[in-house]
């Protein structure tokens, strides 16, 4: 994972001060975005073209998480991956929504998305 807080954290290492990091993973928000509510209707999840993979989490995970962390012991000079168990895929989520709605739904990649 490329990380794009490498340098920040690098520099607090240096400082020899007590740290934690907590690295949150992708919100799980980011399928508003994907129109869902399109998908159930026309039978069509519309997607970039891709072999997409994700660890979203969402803030509710995040927010047991970061509580666990700060309000107990034996963090200091951690560092946490605050991601999903296991990757998912959008295949994935058009099998769940089938399974959800009673409906086929397929996977439609297209470079006509716009989110």
């Amino acid at each position: 994972m490329i990380h794009l807080h490498l340098a920040t954290e690098h520099a607090i290492r240096t400082t020899g001060i007590p740290y934690t990091f907590l690295r949150s993973g992708l919100y799980m928000d980011f399928i508003e975005a994907l129109d869902l509510h399109a998908a159930m209707s026309t039978g069509h999840l519309r997607v970039h073209p891709g072999s997409w993979q994700f660890n979203a989490v969402t803030r509710n995970d995040l927010a047991a998480a970061i509580a666990g962390v700060i309000s107990g012991e034996g963090h200091c000079n951690k560092t946490y991956e605050l991601v999903a168990p296991a990757v998912w895929s959008f295949n994935d989520l058009v099998s769940t929504l089938s399974e959800l709605t009673g409906k086929p739904i397929s996977l439609c990649p297209t470079n006509e998305v716009q989110h």
